[in-house]
C-alpha cells in the first residue's frame, strides 16, 4: 500500500495518515517534493515535525532532509530536532553552509561525509 501524501496537507490530515502508517505492514509514501514550492516544503515539515512520534513523521522528515530544494533553515531543525536517520540525511548532503557542515563534524553517526 502507498500513503499519497497531497502538496497542501494539514494537521489533521496527516494524523489520519499517521493512523493508517502505524497498522499497516508493507506501506510507503507517494510524494513528489519536486513539485512542491518552498513554502510547501516548509509546510510540509511544520505538519510532519507537529506529528512526531509518528513514524510516518520521520519517514517523511527524511525525505524533506534527502530533497536538494530543503532550505538551510529547515536543514538545521532537522538536524536538531530529529532522529539519526534524518540528521544523517542532512550531514550527508554536498552544498551544506558552514554552521551545517560544523555541527555535523560534531555528531555521532554512522556514516559520515568525506572531507574535500
Amino acid at each position: 500500500m502507498k500513503i499519497k501524501i497531497p502538496i497542501s496537507i494539514e494537521k489533521e490530515e496527516f494524523d489520519r495518515l499517521c493512523l493508517i502508517w502505524e497498522r499497516r505492514k508493507n506501506i510507503s509514501i507517494e510524494m513528489n517534493l519536486d513539485s512542491y514550492s518552498e513554502g510547501q516544503v516548509e509546510n510540509l515539515f511544520d505538519v510532519a515535525e507537529s506529528a512526531i512520534p509518528c513514524e510516518l513523521s520521520f519517514v517523511v522528515i527524511e525525505a524533506i532532509a534527502e530533497f536538494s530544494g530543503t532550505p538551510a533553515e529547515i536543514l538545521k531543525k532537522i538536524v536538531f530536532l530529529s532522529d539519526v536517520a534524518c540528521r544523517e540525511a542532512v550531514c550527508l548532503r554536498e552544498g551544506l553552509d558552514d554552521e551545517l557542515i560544523a555541527v555535523c563534524e560534531r555528531l555521532v553517526l554512522a556514516h559520515k561525509r568525506e572531507k574535500n
